[in-house]
């Protein structure tokens, strides 16, 4: 029913395709990514390419020094969509997710576990189409404001012409 995490070559590309995304995104070089994370140049370039064990704590620490999103991550990882990562470093949509399933759980306690995979799927569904809905709403504004800015002005009654 819910999908299957991709096999560890597929999780190292994703990986590596995340990480080198998200820090071009931040203007930051390899060697200035190194220093931010303390590692040799070397270590980190193996790091950013996947290389090796995935380990959370880099990720995490990763994520904290670029401001990014360190759960859109791993989601990224997990459902085999990389830009899930870059398009959530600046806003941290996942994070925040998490963190009001937090406050939910602090509300709910174990009433928590009283849920149904239809009910959660029905809830998100709304929830994102709302998002959904106001992005739409969003770029029509813009577009309405940037229409009216750049349409030639008329003159005045009043104003003498040339």
């Amino acid at each position: 029913m819910f999908p299957r995490p991709p096999d560890r070559a597929t999780q190292s590309d994703l990986l590596a395709s995340m990480l080198r995304s998200i820090r071009r995104r931040r203007g930051w070089s390899v060697r200035q990514a190194a220093r931010a994370m303390a590692m040799s140049m070397r270590s980190y370039e193996r790091f950013e390419a996947g290389d090796g064990e995935i380990r959370l704590e880099r990720l995490f620490r990763f994520a904290n020094l670029t401001d990014s999103d360190p759960l859109a991550i791993v989601a990224g990882l997990y459902l085999a969509d990389p830009n899930l990562a870059v398009r959530c470093a600046d806003h941290k949509l996942t994070l925040i997710h998490a963190m009001a399933l937090k406050r939910f759980h602090g509300q709910v306690g174990e009433d928590l576990g009283q849920l149904d995979v239809v009910t959660l799927i029905g809830a998100f569904t709304v929830t994102f189409e709302k998002l959904a809905s106001s992005l739409g709403d969003r770029r029509a504004a813009a577009e309405t404001w940037l229409s009216a800015e750049s349409a030639p002005s008329r003159p005045a009654e009043d104003e003498d012409l040339p």
